[in-house]
């Protein structure tokens, strides 16, 4: 008999129901529903600055390279508004535009209940929004995040970054599968 798991719902069980969370790289809201659905939060911040990087390291990402333009990520944007508009009006949604590390500061220290890291794969990129959310999260909350593997256009970025994470902070390792990670803040 084979088991079939969900890693990515796996780790949204994890979630306390009804709490208040972030989604950083929210891409075309594809998962930012299925937060909705499973861990009904009272607040979801989606966190993404739908910008393209012309950069060469970025040419095989989502956001980069010659398959995208400015003018794709602005649709993107639009069209997450557009998808999560009731959300937004209730008030249950909120969308930021604007780079990860820039929008951690609109939150208090332990605001959160949760974070799910899925924006800039970079080494740097992955070690910034941990480092930034962090403070963010409450004792007994969760950061949990997508793409835990090597390979990809990232290479080792997201291994290498969650790695130093869990050694740098107070932190305990939930579960790793299947490329989904989820960190449990201790204190």
């Amino acid at each position: 008999m084979r088991l079939l798991i969900d890693p990515r719902q796996t780790a949204i069980d994890l979630v306390r129901k009804n709490g208040i969370g972030a989604e950083v790289g929210v891409h075309i809201g594809d998962f930012s529903a299925t937060i909705l659905n499973l861990a009904k939060p009272k607040k979801l911040y989606l966190i993404d600055p739908w910008k393209y990087f012309p950069e060469p390291a970025y040419k095989d990402s989502m956001y980069g390279g010659e398959r995208v333009t400015q003018k794709d990520m602005d649709g993107r944007y639009e069209k997450v508004v557009k998808r999560f508009n009731r959300e937004i009006t209730s008030g249950t949604v909120e969308v930021y535009r604007e780079m990860s590390f820039e929008a951690a500061h609109r939150f208090k220290d332990g605001e959160l209940d949760f974070v799910y890291v899925d924006g800039d794969h970079s080494y740097e990129g992955v070690s910034q929004d941990l480092k930034a959310f962090f403070p963010k999260v409450k004792t007994g909350g969760l950061i949990i995040g997508d793409d835990y593997s090597l390979g990809g256009w990232w290479k080792d970025g997201i291994v290498r970054a969650f790695n130093e994470f869990v050694v740098e902070t107070q932190s305990f390792v939930e579960f790793k599968l299947a490329g989904q990670f989820a960190v449990r803040k201790l204190s």
